[in-house]
């Protein structure tokens, strides 16, 4: 995880952004439990 960030989004309460290991990031939307909703490519 290389940053965290709680959001205002009708979907989602929480914006987590990973790097995998080829380097590569994704952004991972989390609801108020925790749960997964949905995961975006990060392009750069």
């Amino acid at each position: 995880m290389t940053d965290f960030d709680r959001d205002d989004d009708w979907d989602h309460l929480y914006e987590v952004e990973v790097t995998l290991d080829d380097g590569s990031d994704r952004d991972v939307d989390l609801d108020a439990n925790f749960v997964v909703v949905s995961i975006d490519d990060v392009q750069q």
